[in-house]
């Protein structure tokens, strides 16, 4: 399947919109829309906490741009256990998932872990 990613270009409403009513907790973010060209992701929490609790009444909320987080970097032949330490080591909870050929596989979340781990029962 392709990789849903927010595109750095458009606004947070947009991004929302053009995702559909059903959000993951991250998503890749790309500076042109596209897989190959992500440079960071996004936690759905923080751009909504963020858009959400700005103290000061008719002000605008900070760019969603502001809350991008450094992209981790996966190999597709890492396993599991690795996976997971990269997770732990960076206190992230989401990598992309590059190929052999330099491309980009995928985008994997610690909620894909979580349902290998538990057999798809959450």
């Amino acid at each position: 399947g392709s990789i849903a990613v927010f595109d750095a270009r458009k606004s947070l409403t947009e991004n929302v919109a053009a995702l559909g009513p059903k959000l993951h907790r991250s998503y890749p973010v790309s500076g042109d829309g596209t897989p190959h060209g992500i440079t960071g992701y996004v936690r759905v929490r923080e751009l909504f906490v963020n858009h959400l609790s700005d103290s000061t009444p008719g002000a605008a909320a900070p760019p969603w741009q502001n809350l991008i987080r450094p992209v981790l970097h996966i190999d597709e032949r890492a396993t599991l256990t690795q996976l997971i330490a990269l997770y732990l080591d960076h206190a992230e909870i989401s990598a992309l998932v590059d190929n052999s050929q330099g491309g980009v596989s995928g985008w994997i979340t610690m909620d894909d872990v979580m349902k290998v781990l538990m057999g798809q029962r959450i």
